[in-house]
């Protein structure tokens, strides 16, 4: 550990030397083809990954056998329009979605809280935080335990989406 301490040392003072040209230096431009293509195909198939997961557990009653036969029986692309979510569907889960991003949005405007100093960047800057996640958090709890309590939703409507 004690070895580590003069190495970093030696970092920020060499950061401190170039303050503006930071970022030139921790950016490495020779990615591999492999990683782009392997991070593009990772992003291409979280969508028919998370759908089949979904459908399994909700339509399939959980059973990966039953997905396996419906894929076997359907092929790749036929199962995964079978196992698309309808126009309808997709409508609930976005109103579901877009209250509670309004609902979060309004919170962090309208909680009271202090104002907390983030880290000094290396061009200088300081950014300034609101600190009330924590209290936007229990609003939120309490919130969804009033609501589900008195009838305004399920209390699995987190589930349901």
């Amino acid at each position: 550990l004690s070895a580590e301490v003069p190495v970093f040392a030696t970092m920020c003072q060499q950061n401190e030397k170039i303050e503006g040209k930071w970022a030139s230096t921790n950016i490495n431009p020779t990615t591999s083809w492999l990683t782009t293509l392997g991070a593009g195909l990772l992003t291409a198939s979280t969508t028919y990954i998370v759908n089949n997961y979904y459908f399994t557990l909700n339509k399939l009653e959980g059973s990966w056998l039953k997905l396996f036969d419906l894929v076997t029986e359907k092929g790749i692309i036929g199962s995964f329009l079978h196992t698309y979510p309808t126009l309808e569907e997709i409508q609930h889960s976005m109103l579901h979605v877009a209250c509670f991003m309004v609902f979060q949005l309004l919170l962090m405007a309208l909680v009271p809280a202090r104002m907390h100093k983030g880290p000094v960047s290396p061009s200088g800057h300081v950014p300034v935080y609101k600190a009330n996640g924590v209290s936007c958090f229990l609003i939120t709890i309490v919130t969804w335990a009033v609501g589900s309590y008195l009838g305004l939703w399920k209390a699995g409507v987190c589930f349901d989406i």
